[in-house]
């Protein structure tokens, strides 16, 4: 098994450790394993959904020159992306769908992006990411971290404002998730002070944090941020269970009340829906997005933090999205951890880029340039 395995991997370029356990593996190399098993099984046709979201420039770049050999061995593949650029990089041909219909199926060479984007939204043109009001006031610090070490990074000091979104940006590896896990109680800190308000926090648990006024939107939002089979009322109200609660018995839950906090939110974030029974496993990516925020609106936040807020969502729903983080910023401090660096640009105030753990660099907007965010992304690499 090993040796045909290593084989497979050989021919296609893959390198890994066959023997360590597949949860354990970066998002990247889970891409690898899930092709490396297609072809074990002698598939013709191979389907890849979003295969490229949190991968980096250099992964994406291999990836396609795999996807290229795979085709001249006369294998079709299926490729479905919100990442526009890819398609007309990787695709012979295109079709769009909308609502579960086809909108459109044509050769990427009678198209342009201005038009995809057109069949996508219905809308000629699409501002990506809207204007943010004058943060000026962004002086308020809610959260700082001095010194912050644990698993996957350290030496971390940065502090984050009310008013103010703060990107994160970073290779695969970089350490970005497992600081924010950590933030959120998810992970334990091994040194340093996280102080919130002005007050030092002790090492807590995600509840504890969530009292303190944390919400954390995470990266698979599927596994780590819904109860899939749960419908959208049940997802909204379960941080926030006990305040819909009649008595300390769970069987006096006050179901009127919870109905209710579920179509004010459903209104207020215009989840697409046929009602709050609706589970949410059978919504878009993007109103399943919206689920996973709207549950941390019933209380004031402080900080809010976004792990791959637009990953698996199309381009009209990220719009929304954007718009929705730019008001969650008016009254609370928000962290985006993103791979697309065009977000990252396009949405925050200031960028921490992170390679191998440490925070090689923190840039304003008015010093962001790409070419300098990925070098210092790069920073260390070898």
């Amino acid at each position: 098994m090993k040796e045909k395995v290593l084989e497979l991997a050989d021919k296609l370029n893959f390198q890994f450790d066959l023997h360590k356990p597949v949860s354990q593996l970066s998002t990247a190399d889970k891409w690898l394993i899930a092709i490396l098993k297609a072809f074990m099984m002698d598939a013709r046709l191979l389907v890849l959904d979003e295969p490229t979201a949190a991968l980096t420039d250099k992964e994406i770049k291999e990836l396609f020159s795999n996807l290229r050999r795979i085709k001249k061995m006369g294998i079709a593949i299926i490729y479905i992306s919100h990442r526009l650029e890819e398609i007309f990089e990787i695709a012979d041909t295109v079709t769009v769908l909308k609502n579960g219909q086809k909108v459109v199926d044509k050769n990427i060479d009678q198209l342009n992006k201005e038009a995809l984007i057109k069949y996508m939204t219905g809308k000629k043109s699409l501002t990506r990411f809207p204007k943010r009001e004058d943060t000026a006031a962004a002086k308020e610090k809610v959260l700082e971290l001095k010194n912050l070490s644990g698993n996957g990074f350290s030496n971390i000091n940065l502090e984050l404002s009310k008013n103010e979104i703060l990107g994160f940006f970073g290779l695969v590896g970089a350490g970005r998730t497992e600081l924010m896990e950590s933030v959120f109680g998810l992970r334990e800190i091994e040194s340093g002070e996280l102080i919130l308000n002005d007050k030092k926090i002790e090492l807590e648990s995600p509840a504890q944090m969530i009292e303190k006024g944390l919400a954390f939107i995470p990266e698979d939002r599927r596994a780590e941020g819904l109860v899939l089979n749960f419908d959208l009322k049940e997802n909204i109200t379960l941080p926030n269970l006990k305040y819909f609660l009649k008595s300390k018995l769970l069987k006096n839950l006050d179901q009127k009340k919870e109905a209710g906090e579920a179509e004010k939110q459903v209104d207020k974030l215009d989840i697409k829906t046929p009602s709050i029974e609706q589970p949410v496993e059978y919504l878009s990516g993007g109103n399943q997005q919206k689920v996973v925020i709207s549950k941390w609106l019933y209380r004031e936040r402080e900080v809010f933090i976004f792990d791959e807020p637009t990953v698996g969502i199309n381009v009209g729903a990220r719009t929304e999205v954007y718009q929705l983080i730019n008001k969650l910023a008016q009254d609370s401090g928000v962290i985006i951890v993103s791979s697309d660096i065009l977000e990252i640009m396009g949405i925050c105030d200031r960028v921490a880029v992170m390679s191998g753990g440490r925070i090689t660099g923190i840039l304003d907007r008015e010093e962001f340039d790409q070419d300098r965010i990925l070098q210092l992304a790069y920073e260390g690499v070898h």
